[in-house]
């Protein structure tokens, strides 16, 4: 029998197990089915860019001492790990860029944010890496708000909101960041692409929001100069589809997937839905507090 998820949403059944998600009731029927499998080396009539590989429906890459992944029609992804292939290295790839791949050949938005609950509403950060979305959205968690996500979440514009369906129930910390936050680094999980960050696994009882939310606020995290005073600043227009354009997450994957047009159109729904801001503030945890009382004060402000 699979393990069962939910992810996004959606529920995920996979031939091995996925500690990172959250489990699904059995019964569940799957939108998702992740299955081991032996794969061609390549795709008949593909177009070809470096080791990914596209025809109709069909996404394959491949992760040089991992594994190989085909992705197709929005609902299966088949994975051939390599023997000597370390399973956390597999699952990794398998959540991040191949499911991914579904969630946009499914002709959904994903967005590269963390996120928290507010008030019946969700409150998403984005910015460049390394821009501090995991270490506030951790502060705000800390002072109470549920967390959503700390990497990606799945925005679906409706006809008068847009729902926020939570990611993976985790953050990713620094370890001054843990510090500062007075946890020791030692218990948790290491990151596998970056040392010195590592996984803070919730769960329900530890304040992750299992449930969709409409997408209220979304924050662009720039930096400022250190004496600086914290500013946020309304993005509209054409400036605000451009700024969720470009924290979609895996962006490149929408042209080469034929889905520029439907994705430019999805943005713009779900900005003429929320509020969308500049959140310009100094970057130091010292001056952690400081910049998050602002940023309260002005999610606590009516609509």
């Amino acid at each position: 029998m699979p393990y069962a998820y939910q992810i996004f949403g959606l529920t995920l059944h996979a031939d091995f197990d996925c500690p990172e998600l959250l489990a699904a009731a059995a019964d569940a029927p799957p939108d998702i089915e992740v299955r081991l499998d032996t794969l061609d080396a390549s795709l008949d009539d593909a177009n070809v860019a470096r080791e990914h590989e596209t025809t109709p429906g069909i996404y394959q890459f491949q992760i040089q001492g991992i594994a190989r992944y085909r992705v197709e029609q929005g609902r299966s992804i088949r994975v051939q790990p390599e023997s000597s292939a370390d399973p956390g290295d597999v699952r990794l790839w398998l959540l991040g860029t191949a499911l991914g791949v579904l969630l946009h050949q499914r002709g959904l938005l994903p967005l590269h944010v963390s996120a928290v609950a507010l008030d019946g509403g969700a409150q998403a950060f984005c910015g460049e890496s390394g821009a501090g979305k995991s270490t506030l959205a951790a502060a705000l968690h800390r002072r109470g708000l549920p967390l959503l996500t700390d990497d990606v979440g799945l925005a679906v514009p409706e006809t008068d909101c847009t729902t926020f369906y939570p990611g993976f129930p985790r953050i990713k910390l620094w370890r001054d960041a843990l510090a500062h936050f007075g946890m020791d680094h030692r218990p948790l999980t290491p990151d596998l692409t970056r040392n010195d960050k590592y996984h803070l696994r919730l769960a329900g009882e530890d304040g992750f929001h299992v449930q969709p939310l409409p997408l209220r606020r979304l924050y662009l995290l720039e930096r400022a100069d250190e004496d600086a005073t914290p500013c946020i600043e309304p993005v509209r227009g054409h400036a605000s589809i451009g700024l969720i354009r470009s924290n979609t997450y895996r962006a490149g994957l929408v042209r080469r997937l034929g889905q520029a047009g439907a994705h430019l159109r999805q943005c713009g729904r779900v900005a003429s839905s929320i509020r969308v801001y500049r959140f310009v503030r100094p970057w130091h945890l010292d001056r952690l507090d400081e910049t998050l009382e602002h940023l309260l004060a002005h999610m606590n402000q009516p609509e």
